[in-house]
């Protein structure tokens, strides 16, 4: 069972996910949320068909009806459960031999182990079901509707040149339909729909993955470069210049020209010290959240923020029933570039005040262990150490986050300072201070 993880059920395949699995799943599903409908669709990884039809036949073996909405993209499972519980066949930005199931209510509320995930399990393993009338399969064709709801976001989009690689995800079967009448010239890398995803990972986090992009982006010279995940749940952007926008800076500059005054916005706690600092100086209201989808969008329902964001390049809309969607954002980037009449490159200029790094695994014997040790070895000289998930050192001109990985044996290090040199010297004193940690405390 070791797929079950905190936000959804994911595993590399056949040996953690595999027919049988996703057959019980399915019926355990229905059990727990005692539906007589329930949307269902796919992406495009190779395993994905056989573990849809796996899945399918437990949810109809199991007397519930099954609304096919077959190939699609996350955000447009989300847009077909604001009014029905739906399954999303998916491992979004995990490499090709993975693959897995993202559960949610109707709401688009999706579920977490605390939340649901652990009674399907406990379900699964039982393995009692039984029900005397089978169910029925009916497909329905949801992207056109999804289409015309992501561009009620639109405004006034002047004629830009964009780059957008789509990893061979799902964001080459989404995003003709979307840009179809939008009055841009779009250039397409890796449209193909290929589960082997080619020419590399499906996950725009690493900066190796949009090499290729940011190259092209020069090349054409485009006013905006747009890379995707998998499954069109995140997003990550390029500037004019060829270089990667930070989540953080691109949560920013949509809230700058999304959020009125004292409406709030949600964000992570691993984002830089700019992301308060700046929705402060302009009268907005940050929300921290701890990492990861269901916490932010319970900060963001608690606190009915009007938009949310994760430095893994997640964006979340209080108008898109507080889901998360790289759509939505890409859409809002092209507003903003098109009323600005300004650069990308520009435009954010004015968050750079620190300096940060990318989030750095690194693999250790005990996540637990090595966090507390670190903790000791900096106690001292802290300004402030906080535990909100994860483990915050901060030591004035410099400070650091921790965190550990929740499905393999890694810690996540981000380190921001005030100036280039401090930040290339703290990043390796971390890392050298882990690896002595793992000689003296493992060996």
């Amino acid at each position: 069972m070791t797929a079950f993880k905190t936000y959804d059920i994911r595993g590399v395949y056949p040996s953690e996910i595999n027919q049988e699995l996703a057959y019980k799943i399915g019926r355990a599903t229905v059990l727990f949320l005692k539906c007589k409908k329930l949307v269902v669709g796919r992406d495009c990884r190779l395993s994905s068909p056989v573990l849809f039809k796996a899945f399918v036949n437990g949810v109809i073996d199991q007397g519930c009806n099954v609304i096919d909405i077959g190939l699609c993209s996350t955000p447009m499972l989300y847009f077909a459960s604001f009014k029905e519980n739906a399954v999303m066949i998916t491992a979004s930005h995990n490499p090709k031999q993975y693959n897995g199931l993202k559960i949610c209510k109707k709401g688009a509320i999706a579920l977490t182990y605390q939340t649901g995930l652990k009674k399907i399990e406990q379900l699964v393993k039982r393995n009692k079901f039984s029900n005397s009338k089978k169910g029925r399969v009916l497909k329905k064709h949801v992207l056109n509707d999804y289409v015309s709801f992501v561009n009620q976001f639109r405004k006034n989009i002047s004629r830009l040149k964009i780059v957008i690689d789509a990893a061979n995800g799902m964001a080459g079967y989404v995003v003709p339909h979307l840009f179809k009448s939008l009055p841009v010239e779009l250039i397409p890398m890796y449209f193909e729909l290929d589960g082997s995803f080619p020419n590399h990972e499906p996950n725009p986090l690493y900066s190796e993955n949009t090499i290729a992009l940011q190259k092209k982006v020069i090349q054409e010279k485009a006013d905006l470069g747009i890379a995707y995940d998998g499954d069109c749940d995140r997003v990550f952007f390029i500037d004019e210049k060829g270089q990667r926008l930070s989540a953080e800076f691109s949560l920013l500059l949509i809230a700058e020209h999304l959020v009125k005054k004292n409406e709030k916005v949600v964000y992570s706690n691993n984002c830089s010290r700019i992301v308060p600092e700046f929705l402060q100086q302009n009268k907005t209201r940050p929300i921290i959240s701890s990492v990861g989808h269901s916490m932010v969008k319970q900060a963001m329902h608690k606190n009915n923020a009007i938009i949310g964001g994760e430095l893994s390049g997640h964006f979340y809309f209080k108008k898109n029933h507080f889901a998360d969607s790289g759509d939505i954002a890409v859409i809002l980037m092209l507003n903003i570039l098109s009323s600005s009449k300004s650069s990308l490159s520009k435009l954010t200029e004015k968050y750079k005040k620190y300096f940060t790094s990318e989030e750095i695994e690194i693999k250790v014997k005990d996540r637990d262990k090595t966090m507390k040790l670190v903790e000791q070895h900096y106690k001292r000289k802290a300004k402030k150490i906080s535990h909100f998930y994860g483990l915050t050192i901060d030591l004035e001109d410099w400070w650091f986050i921790l965190r550990e990985s929740q499905t393999e044996e890694v810690i996540k290090l981000i380190v921001e300072s005030i100036s280039k040199g401090l930040l290339d010297k703290k990043i390796e004193e971390i890392k050298s201070l882990i690896k002595w940690l793992e000689i003296c405390y493992y060996y």
